[in-house]
């Protein structure tokens, strides 16, 4: 989701993590930013905060792009006729 302000209308059950719920949310994983931040971990070093380049986690192959589909691209058997 990159349309923040408007995201739970686009994806109602989207979770909204602000650091004061993310202790909450235990089945985030474990190289979850919010997590690391509030558990008082380092961020790795191609994470944007630290790097200043959000494309050094492709580069580094640290990011989920090319390897997820999304949602909206995987058949629904309830559209089958």
């Amino acid at each position: 989701c990159s349309d923040y302000p408007n995201r739970k209308s686009h994806v109602p059950d989207c979770v909204i993590l602000t650091p004061k719920d993310v202790s909450e949310l235990r089945w985030m994983p474990t190289s979850c930013s919010y997590r690391l931040i509030h558990e008082g971990k380092p961020l790795p070093d191609w994470h944007h905060l630290i790097s200043g380049d959000k494309t050094l986690i492709h580069d580094r192959g640290a990011s989920i792009m090319g390897r997820t589909l999304s949602e909206e691209a995987l058949f629904d058997p309830d559209d089958a006729d």
